[in-house]
């Protein structure tokens, strides 16, 4: 297995980087030989992280890592860097390697609740933590939720979409607002799912248009309604994301005021890599025939996306737009229940 080689910690980028998986781990310890050892054994690249810094993973990390490791028998508090973790990379596999009776019981410490799920190592030795954080993160074991079938496939196929031509395409945002405007929905979004990280391609709505400052562009995967609706079938419907445990107390859409759902998984080569999803601020389902309506719609996503991927398109050519607009005025408006 080839080295990835390390990085010292000041590296300088910030939590809200863009980026989504990225082949790097952050290994928190003061064991410079340690460190070493566990580099050279592993594939991606690793940050070190001193122990004195472990409470800002989120500011000085490069890019959002795969898995966090912490040499338990060398920093100080072995918890402090998975509760920051959990916050600034929530999707991060979490490893602790020994230290466990160093473990701080007490959750009025000022590191919070010890409410982390991580994978505890008894043995230190780092040629197998390498191999254990590796292999956690290809099972993405560690994951909050469930993950569709052939998901390396999956996220390929998202991720050569996002390296097309997807920034300058009016086309997704134009999408969006057909898809507003056809079921009353007050926000809508176009979106694709990476491994870790969602990101709107296309936004449209009153809800979004009356927010002060503009919605960020991704969103972390595991705070989203799309990582649910690419598990699906058919249209997802969640009439009040306050009363589902899955979103209740960790969904964007919900900090956004918005309470009820209602998408479909965007389907390139047999892979959902996206959603086209709306939303209201008020609970309830969406009207008769607006399911039916939302696919209609999700199969212009579709084209959109596949397009993405062809190095010459050209999203702005005449017609693309055209056709998103004709096929949302064939849709009735879907009325209310």
């Amino acid at each position: 297995m080839t080295s990835g080689g390390t990085t010292d910690e000041d590296v300088g980028v910030t939590r809200d980087t863009p980026e989504d998986a990225v082949e790097r781990f952050v290994v928190v310890s003061d064991d410079r030989d340690w460190i070493d050892r566990f580099a050279a054994a592993a594939g991606p690249t690793v940050d070190r992280v001193p122990s004195e810094r472990a409470d800002d993973i989120g500011s000085i990390r490069r890019g959002y890592p795969a898995a966090v490791v912490v040499d338990g028998e060398a920093a100080p508090d072995p918890m402090v860097p998975f509760v920051e973790a959990r916050e600034s990379c929530p999707d991060a596999a979490c490893l602790l390697a020994g230290g466990a009776g160093r473990l701080d019981p007490d959750p009025g410490s000022e590191t919070g609740p010890r409410s982390i799920v991580l994978e505890y190592l008894p043995v230190r030795e780092p040629e197998s933590v390498a191999a254990a954080a590796e292999t956690a993160v290809e099972g993405r074991t560690h994951r909050g939720y469930p993950v569709p079938d052939r998901e390396d496939d999956r996220v390929a196929t998202a991720r050569a979409i996002r390296a097309g031509r997807l920034d300058s395409a009016r086309a997704f945002d134009e999408l969006a607002d057909a898809t507003a405007r056809a079921i009353g929905a007050e926000a809508a979004t176009v979106s694709v799912l990476g491994d870790y990280r969602l990101w709107h391609v296309g936004l449209a709505g009153e809800r979004f248009e009356e927010m002060a400052d503009p919605i960020e562009p991704t969103v972390d995967r595991s705070r989203t309604v799309s990582t649910y609706t690419v598990l699906e079938n058919g249209v997802h419907a969640v009439p009040d994301l306050a009363d589902d445990p899955r979103f209740e107390t960790a969904s964007r859409a919900l900090e956004l005021g918005l309470r009820s759902y209602l998408g479909v998984p965007l389907r390139v080569d047999g892979h959902a890599v996206g959603t086209l999803s709306a939303f209201r601020s008020r609970p309830g389902s969406f009207g008769d025939g607006a399911g039916a309506t939302l696919r209609s719609l999700a199969a212009v996503g579709e084209e959109l996306l596949a397009a993405a991927v062809v190095a010459d398109a050209d999203p702005d050519r005449p017609g693309r737009a055209t056709g998103i607009v004709d096929r949302s005025a064939e849709a009735s408006p879907v009325g209310e229940d």
